[in-house]
C-alpha cells in the first residue's frame, strides 16, 4: 500500500504587512504663497486661482480706466508692488502675458497722448522703454549709432582707402568713358 503524505498540514501564513511610512504633510513654502497686502497691511495667501484671478483684474483694469498712463496705478488699487508681481509673473504665466498686454496698451496711450501734445513728450520718453519694447529697441539702436559716430568723429584724421576697390572703379569709369568716345 502506498504511503500517503499527510497533506494537512498548515501552511504557515505570512502575513507581511507593508509599513506605513509617515509622510508629513506638506506645509506651503509662508515665502511663495503669501504676500504682503500694503491695503490691509498684512500677509495675504495666493493661490494659483487668486494669481489667474488677479491676471484678469489687469486687463479689465486697463480697459475700463482709459486715463491710466502708468503701470504702477495698477498696483496701488491691488496693494502689491513690483517686485511682488515679478514673482508673481515667474510663477503664473497669464500673470507675465496680462502684464504684457497691459504695458502694450500703456505704452501706445503714452505715445499717442505725446503725439497730440496731451503729455509732454520730453516727460515721456524717459519711462517709456518700460511700456514699449519696440520704443527701447529703438533707443538703444540710436545711442550705439551715437556713439560710433562720436568716435569716428574723434579719429577724423585717419582715412582709410582700399585700394583694390579703387583700382576696379577707375577701370569702370575709364570703359565708360571710352564707350562713349567711341559712340560720337
Amino acid at each position: 500500500m502506498p504511503i500517503k503524505k499527510n497533506n494537512n498540514k498548515k501552511k504557515a501564513k505570512v502575513n507581511i504587512t507593508k509599513q506605513k511610512t509617515k509622510t508629513k504633510a506638506k506645509i506651503p513654502s509662508y515665502k511663495t504663497n503669501f504676500r504682503f497686502d500694503y491695503l490691509t497691511m498684512r500677509q495675504k495667501p495666493f493661490s494659483q486661482a487668486t494669481l489667474e484671478n488677479l491676471a484678469q483684474k489687469m486687463i479689465d483694469w486697463v480697459k475700463a480706466e482709459t486715463d491710466a498712463l502708468t503701470f504702477n496705478e495698477f498696483l496701488i488699487l491691488q496693494g502689491l508692488d513690483s517686485e511682488t508681481l515679478d514673482d508673481f509673473g515667474r510663477r503664473c504665466e497669464k500673470i507675465r502675458l496680462a502684464k504684457k498686454y497691459t504695458l502694450m496698451i500703456l505704452g501706445t496711450r503714452r505715445e499717442k497722448k505725446a503725439l497730440h501734445r496731451e503729455l509732454e513728450p520730453s516727460v515721456m520718453k524717459f519711462m517709456q522703454g518700460f511700456y514699449d519694447p519696440n520704443w527701447k529697441a529703438q533707443k538703444i539702436f540710436n545711442a550705439e549709432l551715437k556713439a560710433k559716430m562720436n568716435e569716428e568723429k574723434n579719429n577724423k584724421g585717419n582715412v582709410h582707402v582700399h585700394i583694390d576697390h579703387y583700382d576696379k572703379l577707375e577701370k569702370e569709369i575709364s570703359n565708360e568713358s571710352k564707350d562713349k568716345d567711341s559712340s560720337k
